[in-house]
């Protein structure tokens, strides 16, 4: 039987607990894209959060910057990019996301589950990657 990553559903509840408690938005969403890890699904079932699910491009497999753009409303509590996504290994435009989230105060959170642990050395392996982590401002920890 394979287990919801607590981590995650304990980040939704941080951004849903500061959406209402801050900001007094009574129906908060979350806006992913399609490759997002299932536990994000998951979580916002158990939490009672919408999710707005955002289409990738068809070859970089990416999300949609503008698809995103245009999913954000008032009620919006979170956006997300994954770091990589693990139907493709694709890394989300990080820094776009973020830069969304700054233009419009949503916080932004990074999934890097799966390259969390290996990422941070691809530059040192001499495979530079774009920046995707706390360095980046949005990336809320």
């Amino acid at each position: 039987m394979h287990q919801t990553p607590t981590s995650i559903i304990l980040a939704i509840k941080a951004y849903r607990d500061h959406a209402r408690e801050v900001k007094g938005v009574e129906n908060p969403n979350i806006i992913v894209p399609i490759t997002a890890h299932a536990a994000f699904d998951k979580g916002a079932d158990l939490l009672d959060i919408q999710i707005k699910h955002v289409p990738v491009d068809p070859v970089t497999q990416r999300v949609n910057l503008k698809k995103m753009k245009a999913m954000i409303n008032s009620s919006t509590c979170m956006l997300l990019g994954s770091a990589p996504q693990f139907p493709h290994g694709s890394i989300d435009d990080i820094e776009g996301i973020a830069e969304l989230g700054l233009q419009y105060d949503i916080p932004v959170h990074v999934d890097a589950c799966l390259g969390g642990f290996l990422i941070p050395f691809m530059k040192d392996a001499g495979y530079p990657l774009k920046p995707f982590d706390f360095s980046v401002p949005g990336v809320t920890r």
